[in-house]
């Protein structure tokens, strides 16, 4: 749902805690939560690999976020017992540091999972993702390396491709940029961020 949308809800129904699944892979779900942690007006007091909690920063609620809340700061000393658990569950904690904005930690960690499991494609795909983030030239470049790498370990996925499609044309690899996304389409035909990345393509008479 977009933002007006969830304010008049909001504003209906006075919720007090948003209680929240981690796994919702739906990329409005996705958008929802990250929306949420960077409001202000709501504080995260809890986070695990399988929700999220948090609750709104009224002044009746003072007590309880002065001593639950999560924060860019404390984040990794909340979840690192995380690392102490399986790869799916690490990962978790890996999207938690992305979802809170600490592209750095995440990486960290993904550096520290890549050793343990080098032909794991999840955790060169979300390398990608989060050197992309970085936006200069270097870390464009090791984010194409990195998604390159996801694809060929099996993350051969259209979302994938619109991604890498990205950051070719951003390091002015224009040809690669629309290879990449005709392959999106080639996968899923329907997939409208490809369409109107070729779109756009076109309409500024590149080659």
């Amino acid at each position: 749902m977009n933002e007006e949308t969830w304010q008049k809800i909001d504003k209906k129904y006075n919720f007090n805690i948003i209680y929240f699944t981690q796994q919702e892979g739906t990329w409005w779900g996705q958008s929802f939560l990250r929306q949420r942690l960077r409001n202000d007006g709501w504080a995260p007091i809890y986070a695990d690999s399988q929700a999220v909690i948090l609750i709104k920063n009224s002044p009746e609620n003072q007590t309880i976020i002065q001593q639950y809340k999560i924060t860019k700061e404390n984040i990794i000393d909340k979840i690192i017992y995380l690392k102490d658990n399986n790869f799916k569950i690490q990962m978790d904690g890996v999207h938690l540091l992305d979802l809170i904005d600490r592209h750095d930690l995440a990486f960290d960690w993904c550096q520290e999972l890549n050793k343990k499991y080098p032909n794991e494609g999840r955790v060169w795909l979300e390398m990608g993702y989060l050197k992309s983030a970085e936006n200069n030239q270097a870390s464009l470049e090791g984010s194409s390396q990195y998604l390159e790498k996801a694809i060929e370990l099996g993350e051969d996925l259209p979302a994938t491709y619109d991604q890498l499609g990205l950051i070719y044309f951003n390091l002015g690899q224009f040809l690669k940029a629309k290879s990449a996304w005709q392959q999106a389409l080639n996968i899923d035909s329907k997939n409208q961020n490809a369409k109107d990345y070729l779109k756009q393509y076109e309409a500024l008479n590149l080659p």
